[in-house]
């Protein structure tokens, strides 16, 4: 699990997973914003709310997969080294 390949794959899937987690902050602080002001129909800041929550949920969706890719690298890792045992073995 040490290739350079896996290390970009986790820098980028980071990052994305850093990006969306601010977009769905920075929605929460829009609606906290605008939830005070009359101008704005409360159902507008509903909506903003659903989008945050709608963004944090494709955040954690993309940690599970990410944490997935690692685990079934790791996993390919195991079963080549188990292989090469056994070769020598036989």
């Amino acid at each position: 699990m040490g290739t350079s390949s896996t290390l970009a794959v986790r820098i980028v899937l980071g990052l994305i997973i850093v990006a969306i987690s601010m977009g769905s902050l920075m929605t929460f602080i829009l609606g906290t914003v605008m939830a005070p002001d009359d101008a704005v129909a409360p159902t507008v800041v509903l909506l903003v709310g659903g989008f945050g929550v709608l963004l944090a949920g494709i955040a954690l969706i993309v940690w599970v997969l990410r944490q997935l890719f690692f685990q079934a690298s790791t996993t390919e890792a195991q079963a080549a080294a188990l292989r090469t045992e056994l070769g020598v073995v036989i």
